[in-house]
Formats: structure tokens, C-alpha cells, sequence
């Protein structure tokens, strides 16, 4: 084939209305081989790809969950999961809001306009494969030196009979005349002109150009895998903006509720206080205590007002926060914040660790390999001889008024071959830079697996954590609700100082703070634990 394609080149070949034409010779030679070399090297295009050894790793990871918080049997029923998984804590007003920041955020268009800047690329790498058609005009107008003009005497086309000459008068000697028989006709003669160089000299070309390099041994097949393989890693890369986006947003929206609620119970916490303050006041002027008890009243209080200035400034912060995520001014924002009630869905995490390669970072890690890895195949055709086919067909004239003229029509073929043979390094040198990038690719993504099996594993530790210590605080706020309404009904019958029922009441506030903390961190944890398996735990059944 090779030899085929080199053998068109050194033919110069016309075929003109069926005939072929070798120099000016017209012989009766078929089209046949010309056309059956054409298509078989373009049928066999791509067909010899260079092998590459890099290969996408594989990792050896435990088919369970180091410590799971969840039975590790699970049903198609709670497999199956939304595509918008944030729905699964029942808030519509986190779900709008969740929504409105999907649509409006910066950094999801930022995400998106990378999408689209890597799927354009690969059209781009796609054209390279495709015949490229071009259309050509030329036009040259060329003065001629005077001193290089030269005339010539040329034909006109036109024949000129020649006249019979008139008889010559012969003088009377007496003699009788002599008879002159008369000439026979003779032949035409062309008319002749004499033609100079023109002063000016015109030429006029419009053609169309098709060219196309055989992609024999896939360098640009291989380019646009590598450029594909690239734009599916840019829409992994926006499922995990996306992803993060709504892990911030909930967060934050948790982390606003977790305040607002919890300086509801301490404004409730000061209230009591101030109370125990007032009375403790007036005790002093009764002589039934010391002031030292009064200034530690007092600058508790003071402490839990301080608390409540510092909840409102973080609440305030994350407004903010909130605000900029969702893609609107924060001097302007208002958010409609449901009151804390919170739901803790159960995520089966007892699935297999396999389940982590759908998570979008991974896969885009894993894309990233891949496309490296057509990289290094695409360097290593570009060792290889290179096939190039051309067509041009147009006209030529030297006049505008003649342009376009059947008489005037123009057309070749070509055929190319190049082969490298000194570029001082070059050609292998971009092959080792292409294994350099693979083996930094291999790297991430190990590192990406690697750190979402930690993610998750961190996720389950938190969250057993938390439900222990969730629970515990929910016994504790049992507990001081008890003891504060035995010190009341005490308090009723006279038996119980009413400054130690205030105490209790603090107690009890104390103790749904602490519960309304814990309760905060679980929810967080299994934000976290959605987030790490990339808001997707739906089992291949």
C-alpha cells in the first residue's frame, strides 16, 4: 500500500473525460487503480494504531466499609436515590434554594463554560479527520520592462491569394511578338501580423481545494479520543461543582438554623439570668447574700451576652456566605430559613467500595488517564510516515471578461509522502513528556480514590460519633428537665428556693443548646457522608 500511495506521486496523472494522459500521450488505461489505492488507504485508516503499555490503574479496595453505620443489606427501595439528594432532608426551602444557587451560581458557570470550552476542542481535533475543502482566488496584474518586450510575427488566421504580375511591354523590332503562355494559379499565402509584448500582463485563478492527510496510523484518531476523553472529565468535573455547590449551600443553611435556633434558647437562657440577677440584688439589700455572688451572677450574664453577639455575627457571616454561593449581592439578600427540625435519612453505606467510581471527581481523574494515554499513542504515530491527498479543480484566464469559461478550466491531483528522519530528539522527547503526564495522572487519580475512600470512612466515624453523643445529650436534657420540674413543684410548696428552680430552668437550656450542637454535627455528618459517595448511593440491581 505504502508503495502504491509513493508510486501516485511520481506519476503525474491526468484523466480527463475517461482517458487517462501520461505526458501528452493519450492512452486507454482505466481509472481502476488509482481509484481502488485511494480507497483501501483510506479504508485502512486508523487501522494501525501504535501500541502503548500505560494502562489505567487498578486498586485492590475492601468490598465493605471499615466501619459501617448502616446494615450492609439494603433493599431496591432505599437503594434508589433522586438526582437532586439534598431532597432527602424534606426542606423545601433548602431545596429551592439549593435550586436557585444550581442556576445562578459563578462558580457553576465557571464549571460550564470549561464544559463547553473542552467539548468545542474536541470538534476541533475531530476536524482533522475530515477532508478540508477550501476555495481559492488569485489575481496578478504584472507591468512588463519595456526593455524586455520583444515582437514577433504571427499568423492572423487569415489567407492572402497572391496576384498574377501584369505582362511586360516588349519593344517593336519587327519581329514577330513572342507568346507568353500564361502562369497557373498560385497558392494562398497566411497573413502575418506583427505582435509586440504587451506593457501589462493579467492572471486570474479561482479553484477549489480539497486536502486530506490519512490518519493511516491514528495520530489525530488518537488526538481526538484524547480531546473526548477530556470533555467527559470536564462534565465530571461540573457534576463535582455541582456536587460541592450543594454540599456548601446545605451546610451553611444547616449552620444558619443551628444559629438562629440556638440564640433563641440563649436569649432565653438571659432572661432567666437577668432574673436571678435582680433577685440576687435584692437579696444584698436584705442582707440574705453577699455581693460576691452577685458580681459571678453578673458576669455570666455578661458571658451569655457575649455568646449571643458572636452567634449573631457568624449567623450574619453566613448569610453572606449563603448569599455569594446561591450568586446574589449579600448587602441585598433575604433568606426565608426554616425552623430547625431536622431529619437524619439513613444512606446505606454498607455497599460495596466499588461504588466510588461514580463519584464525579473520580471519574474525572480517571478520564484525565485515559486521555494521556491516547496521548502517548498519538506521539508515537507521529514517528511515522505521513500520506497526504490534494485535488484542486478551477479556472484560469488572463482577461476578467473570459474568467469562468469551459476552454479556460484548470484541475490536478497530488499525492505526498513524508517520513522524519532528523529532529534532533524531538518527536521522542514529546513521547516522554507524554509518559511524564501519564505518570502524574496515575498519581492524582490514586490520590482521588484514596481520598474519597477517607472521606467516607471519616463520614461513618462521625456520624457513629454523633449519634452517641446526640443521644447522650438528649438523656442529659431529660435529665435537667426533670430536676428543674421537681424544683419547681418544690418551689410551689415552699420547700425550694425559687433561685435554685431559675438555675435549673438555665440547666435545661444549657442542655438544649448542647443537644441542638450535637444534633447540628450529625446532620453535617451525613451531609458529609452524601457528599463523599457524590450524592449517589444507588446499587447497580
Amino acid at each position: 500500500m505504502f508503495f502504491l500511495a509513493s508510486t501516485c506521486e511520481q506519476q503525474h496523472v491526468f484523466v480527463k473525460k475517461g482517458v487517462e494522459m501520461e505526458g501528452n500521450v493519450p492512452t486507454k488505461k482505466s481509472r481502476t487503480p488509482l481509484c481502488l489505492t485511494t480507497v483501501t488507504i483510506t479504508l485502512c485508516t486508523g487501522c494501525f494504531c501504535p501500541s502503548v503499555d500505560e494502562k489505567i490503574p487498578t486498586y485492590s479496595i475492601a468490598d465493605t466499609w471499615k466501619n459501617p453505620a448502616s446494615p450492609s443489606s439494603i433493599t431496591p427501595e432505599v437503594a434508589a436515590t433522586p438526582d437532586n439528594w439534598w431532597e432527602f432532608f424534606d426542606d423545601k426551602k433548602l431545596n429551592a434554594i439549593v435550586d436557585e444557587g444550581l442556576m445562578n451560581s459563578p462558580s457553576i458557570e465557571q464549571s460550564l463554560a470549561r464544559f463547553e470550552q473542552a467539548s468545542f476542542l474536541a470538534k476541533v481535533a475531530r476536524a482533522d479527520q475530515i477532508p478540508q475543502l477550501n476555495l481559492n482566488g488569485y489575481g496578478d496584474r504584472r507591468r512588463i520592462p519595456k526593455d524586455l518586450r520583444t515582437s514577433a510575427s504571427v499568423p492572423t488566421g487569415n489567407l492572402i491569394s497572391p496576384t498574377t504580375p501584369s505582362p511586360i511591354p516588349v519593344p517593336n523590332t519587327g519581329v514577330p511578338p513572342i507568346v507568353v503562355p500564361p502562369l497557373s494559379v498560385l497558392p494562398a499565402q497566411p497573413e502575418m501580423k506583427t505582435v509586440q509584448t504587451p506593457t501589462y500582463v493579467n492572471d486570474l485563478i479561482a479553484n477549489f481545494l480539497v486536502s486530506y492527510e490519512l490518519d493511516f496510523w491514528g495520530k489525530y484518531y488518537l488526538t481526538t479520543q484524547a480531546a473526548l476523553r477530556r470533555a467527559e472529565g470536564a462534565d465530571a468535573d461540573l457534576a463535582t461543582a455541582r456536587l460541592l455547590l450543594a454540599y456548601q449551600i446545605s451546610s451553611t443553611y444547616f449552620t444558619i438554623q443551628a444559629m438562629e435556633y440556638e440564640c433563641e434558647l440563649i436569649r432565653d437562657q438571659i432572661a432567666l439570668h437577668s432574673e436571678r440577677v435582680s433577685l440576687l440584688a435584692k437579696q444584698i439589700g436584705s442582707g440574705l447574700t453577699n455581693a460576691f455572688q452577685l458580681l459571678d451572677e453578673q458576669g455570666a450574664l455578661e458571658s451569655l451576652k457575649n455568646d449571643e453577639q458572636s452567634l449573631l455575627q457568624s449567623r450574619d457571616v453566613n448569610y453572606s456566605l449563603l448569599a455569594v454561593l446561591v450568586g446574589r449581592e449579600p448587602n441585598a439578600a433575604y433568606f426565608d430559613i426554616s425552623k430547625a427540625s431536622w431529619s437524619f435519612p439513613i444512606v446505606p453505606t454498607g455497599l460495596p467500595s466499588s461504588l466510588l467510581s461514580k463519584r464525579p471527581d473520580v471519574r474525572s481523574s480517571m478520564k484525565e488517564v485515559e486521555a494521556v494515554i491516547a496521548e502517548i499513542g498519538a506521539a508515537k504515530a507521529d514517528l511515522l510516515p505521513t500520506i497526504s491527498l490534494s485535488a484542486a479543480a478551477g479556472y484560469q484566464a488572463g482577461v476578467a471578461h473570459e474568467w469562468f469559461k469551459w476552454k479556460d478550466r484548470i484541475w490536478s491531483l497530488a499525492t505526498s509522502v513524508s517520513q522524519p528522519l532528523f529532529d534532533a530528539g524531538k518527536r521522542f522527547a514529546e513521547i516522554d513528556v507524554a509518559k511524564a503526564h501519564y505518570r502524574q495522572a496515575a498519581a492524582v487519580l490514586t490520590e482521588t480514590v484514596l481520598n474519597a475512600v477517607k472521606e467516607v470512612e471519616d463520614a461513618l466515624v462521625a456520624i457513629r460519633t454523633q449519634k452517641e453523643r446526640r443521644f447522650s445529650a438528649i438523656k442529659r436534657e431529660e435529665d435537667f428537665f426533670s430536676t428543674a420540674r421537681l424544683r419547681s413543684d418544690l418551689c410551689v410548696t415552699g420547700v425550694q428556693d425559687y433561685l435554685i428552680v431559675l438555675q435549673a430552668r438555665e440547666n435545661v437550656l444549657q442542655a438544649q443548646r448542647d443537644r441542638v450542637n450535637e444534633e447540628y454535627n450529625l446532620q453535617l455528618g451525613t451531609l458529609s457522608l452524601m457528599k463523599s459517595l457524590g450524592g449517589s448511593w444507588a446499587a447497580d440491581i
